[in-house]
């Protein structure tokens, strides 16, 4: 049942809310695997004292780079509830990747496992934020693919997503004494961080634990999994999954042999749709359905609106083709646009504030390419950028991937594109074989009936495990240096 704290008019999300809700939520004893009460006290010790710092409003910015989800939380909590600008870095991050955030962002507080510090500011003048009466709440993205910036949200645009999350789910959100969600996610991500905000201000209970220990605790409502994490818990730990009336499956595509795989052990995934910039998901397919045959990410969120731009269509594409109780025709394929309240407002980097990139009709042009289907189940084919353009051909790795797929001969794969002095890009196929019997001869023979010929890999790379970062992205840096070793 949606709680009725959770109005339309998002006043519930103001900042001068927040240590009140806090309390409230400590009196529900609204946490497992961590103190509530600690987490009040550590907060409200932490809004104090930015207090008497005299944090001087939204331009304040705050590095949070805690490591323990108590003192990570109450940080975030209190610079929020002091109207003080916050930014989430991960404590993971490398000593090159803390200096170079250190040494454009310029905050004004770095909170982290040492303590608290005032750093020293380098010459030259930070990038300004965007004037705002609420302070901005900066979610990291980026790292791997290039140099790390932060998608600035605010207060009220998590609490869009949460709204809209909670209405799309009305009907399996436990009750207030139920554990309404196991968080195993890091909660410096916006996949982590929205399912303490769900439980914050949507009622419930929120698990803080591993998910070995998670698992056992019994009547939990949701789980939170990428494809990785789903890999290793399919098969050993199925009875502990099939408890969750919804595991929610996103941060990197999943392989249809995965999905196949959980909806014969009965396991109720619902693949998601959505991203940092967001505010988590937009899209997600209900676990029925999925056990039901259905694929893709599901339908739009209450909160949002999603369409496929058709400037951005593009009809040479073949996409994996649903399953054959996926209703009625699709649409064209192009470019995923978004509207919604949830939406970032842009990003903070080195280069300073860049609103985000959007179409004609002010919707979010994301870098996805996909469809609804007949049943308006959003499908996902594939990125625009990871277009190959091989002896002037367009091709899109996606097709690819599925043709390699249907052989029944891979249980993992990753298209991509390759420098080439000849056709500019190969076409690069990495790849797990289902057995070591399997050639790259025999995978380029079977998709010769599959593919046109200048879609066929010209480069084969058989690998044990395709390389992912925590969050189950395919590592294409990884994948490229390995071609090049390859030679």
């Amino acid at each position: 049942m949606e709680p009725a704290i959770l109005t339309p008019d998002l006043a519930w999300a103001a900042p001068d809310r927040w240590l009140a809700t806090l309390r409230d939520r400590t009196a529900a004893g609204w946490l497992w695997g961590l103190e509530a009460e600690a987490l009040l006290r550590a907060t409200e010790e932490r809004a104090a004292a930015l207090a008497r710092s005299g944090c001087r409003g939204t331009q304040w910015r705050i590095l949070l780079l805690e490591s323990e989800p108590l003192p990570f939380l109450a940080g975030f909590f209190a610079a929020v509830a002091q109207g003080c600008s916050v930014f989430l870095g991960n404590a993971q991050w490398s000593a090159v990747e803390q200096t170079q955030v250190l040494n454009w962002l310029q905050p004004d507080l770095l909170w982290e496992t040492q303590g608290e510090t005032i750093p020293g500011t380098p010459p030259g003048d930070r990038a300004p934020l965007p004037s705002a009466t609420e302070p901005w709440i900066g979610l990291p993205t980026g790292g791997t693919s290039g140099q790390i910036r932060f998608a600035l949200h605010q207060p009220r645009s998590l609490a869009a997503s949460v709204a809209g999350f909670c209405a799309y789910f009305a009907e399996d959100w436990p009750g207030p004494q139920a554990h309404s969600t196991l968080c195993t996610l890091p909660l410096c991500h916006a996949s982590g961080l929205m399912q303490v905000l769900r439980c914050f201000w949507g009622g419930g209970r929120l698990a803080l634990a591993p998910i070995a220990q998670g698992l056992r605790l019994g009547s939990i409502g949701f789980l939170s999994l990428v494809p990785t994490q789903l890999v290793r818990l399919l098969g050993p730990e199925t009875p502990w999954l099939k408890q969750f009336r919804v595991i929610l499956l996103g941060g990197a595509p999943a392989w249809p042999a995965l999905l196949d795989q959980a909806q014969v052990a009965g396991v109720r995934l619902a693949p998601t749709y959505g991203s940092t910039e967001t505010a988590s998901q937009v899209a997600t397919l209900r676990p029925a359905e999925f056990l039901a045959g259905a694929r893709g990410a599901g339908q739009v969120l209450p909160h949002a609106t999603v369409v496929i731009e058709p400037d951005w269509a593009h009809n040479p594409l073949s996409p994996p083709i649903p399953k054959p109780n996926s209703l009625g025709s699709r649409s064209t394929i192009g470019r995923v646009a978004i509207a919604g309240n949830s939406l970032a407002a842009g990003y903070l980097s080195a280069q300073g504030f860049a609103p985000l990139d959007t179409s004609v009709t002010g919707q979010f042009l994301t870098d996805d390419l996909g469809y609804f289907d007949g049943a308006q189940r959003l499908h996902l084919v594939g990125r625009a950028s990871h277009k190959i353009i091989t002896g002037g051909e367009n091709v899109y790795p996606a097709e690819v991937e599925a043709a390699l797929w249907e052989t029944g001969w891979v249980v993992d794969v990753v298209v991509l594109g390759l420098p080439d002095r000849e056709w500019g890009q190969a076409i690069g196929a990495a790849y797990v074989p289902v057995n070591s019997t399997i050639t790259p001869d025999q995978l380029r023979s079977a998709l010769g009936d599959r593919l046109s010929r200048y879609k066929i890999p010209k480069r084969w790379l058989p690998l044990t495990q395709i390389p992912r970062n925590a969050q189950g992205k395919v590592d294409r840096l990884a994948l490229v240096t390995q071609f090049q070793q390859l030679g």
